[in-house]
């Protein structure tokens, strides 16, 4: 999230630079300010929406669970994944126990099932709230994540597990 608000003032700075030579100084001085304001004011939207998602998970009952898959379960992972990703399941609290994968090396975390018969693997991205990558579960874990069902705040047309550390349970 930093990072793209990083790009975003970045681009706006260098608009206004580029227009230096197009047209009278106040005019460009006047762009700049009024393109950085409307930067900060989505990054602020934007921060707005990622605290109200924490807050949300944070103030849940995840222990009133309304959906559970239990471990080896892929109809019902390959069920609540469609759920989830076509945003049904929006305020849902989900129970996954299952395996974690880890793609392109830490910007995502999904927990699913595989059907072995079929060759078949499916699960769903998950985030744990307030902590850094290096305490998620390593790639191949059994775990059981406890969570609430909440689009992303940056973009919206993504759906995630949203969970707090101690809603993450490592099977040995």
């Amino acid at each position: 999230m930093k990072k793209k608000l990083f790009a975003i003032i970045l681009c706006a700075a260098m608009s206004a630079s580029a227009l230096t030579g197009c047209g009278a100084k106040d005019t460009v001085e006047k762009a700049a300010d009024q393109a950085t304001a409307a930067v900060e004011k989505a990054g602020d939207a934007v921060e707005k929406a990622g605290d109200a998602v924490e807050e949300a998970v944070s103030a849940a009952d995840l222990s009133a669970v309304d959906v559970t898959v239990e471990f080896g379960d892929y109809e019902a992972m390959k069920n609540l994944s469609t759920e989830i990703q076509n945003g049904r399941a929006t305020g849902q609290v989900v129970q996954v126990d299952g395996t974690v994968s880890n793609f392109a090396k830490g910007m995502s975390y999904s927990i699913g099932e595989k059907d072995e018969a079929a060759g078949q693997s499916i699960g769903t991205t998950f985030k744990i709230v307030g902590v850094e990558e290096d305490d998620y579960p390593t790639d191949g874990t059994h775990a059981k994540i406890t969570g609430k069902v909440a689009p992303d705040p940056e973009n919206g047309a993504a759906f995630y597990i949203y969970t707090l550390p101690e809603f993450v349970e490592v099977i040995e």
